[in-house]
């Protein structure tokens, strides 16, 4: 399984990668949220995961959305906030994301659902 992990907080974007390694055969991708580097490699390594940090625009999750659904349909997106208001998540549902997370409260979750989600696919494979 391949996660990219799009996160300005260089602490946050290393201890998430640090705990995914940890559940197995994952690889990860670290990148900061620069748009023509996160275009970049999405279509280099066509993740299975990518696990986003947003702040407060909406508009900027609306853009990677856009950006990764032309990309890579298949992609689950899991989003980390700082500011994780009722809108926002609304907005994300629309968008399709599934997993909206506060960055301060519920970080654990985003492994939680990684493993979740790599035991699934590691399922169907085996089938």
């Amino acid at each position: 399984m391949n996660v990219i992990i799009s996160e300005e907080s260089k602490v946050i974007r290393e201890r998430l990668a640090e705990m995914l390694l940890s559940i197995g055969k994952i690889e990860v991708t670290q990148l900061v949220n620069s748009t023509r580097k996160h275009c970049e490699t999405i279509l280099k390594t066509k993740p299975d995961i990518i696990v986003i940090g947003i702040k407060m625009s909406v508009e900027e999750c609306i853009d990677k959305m856009n950006l990764i659904n032309k990309i890579t349909p298949d992609t689950r997106v899991i989003i980390l906030s700082s500011y994780p208001y009722q809108q926002m998540k609304e907005e994300c549902k629309q968008l399709g994301i599934i997993h909206f997370f506060d960055k301060y409260t519920e970080f654990d979750k985003v492994i939680d659902v990684c493993k979740e989600l790599f035991y699934k696919d590691k399922a169907k494979k085996e089938i």
